[in-house]
């Protein structure tokens, strides 16, 4: 047994810093905060993000904001060409139509506005009316 003797040199292995060919400390320099494992520095925009106060529960949803605020806003013109005499103008004929989506679901509030000419009797109802619209409405007999 005294005369078995090793094939190589009796070496021990240096135990790197983890990460890349760099050595012992692998490009984290000494101590700190950013020299541990697991380190999590947070930006200056999430710090100042995380101190503003947030709104809680039902109602405060950023959409539902912008929800009574969007409103469909057509011409005469389009109104003319799409329906025939006697028809009714409202929210829900408009959709039916597909000259007008929905919003969010709901059905948006409507506009008419002048631009274009009516040849028709209509009757226009649960829809906002422009002035030069609303005149001209009236001047072919149609309701309001």
């Amino acid at each position: 047994m005294h005369l078995i003797k090793r094939a190589g040199k009796n070496k021990v292995k240096r135990r790197l810093g983890r990460g890349g060919k760099r050595g012992t400390y692998s490009g984290r320099g000494q101590k700190g905060q950013r020299a541990r494992a697991g380190r999590n520095i947070r930006s200056q925009e999430r710090e100042s993000l995380l101190k503003i106060p947030q709104k809680r529960g039902v109602g405060f949803d950023r959409r539902s904001r912008n929800r009574a605020l969007a409103i469909a806003v057509i011409d005469l013109a389009v109104i003319n060409r799409a329906y025939k005499e006697g028809e009714i103008v409202s929210p829900k004929t408009l959709i039916s139509k597909g000259i007008v989506g929905r919003n969010f679901g709901r059905r948006p509030r409507i506009k008419i506005l002048g631009a274009g000419e009516v040849t028709k009797r209509l009757a226009v109802k649960n829809c906002d009316v422009s002035a030069s619209a609303g005149a001209k409405i009236k001047a072919q007999g149609c309701t309001c």
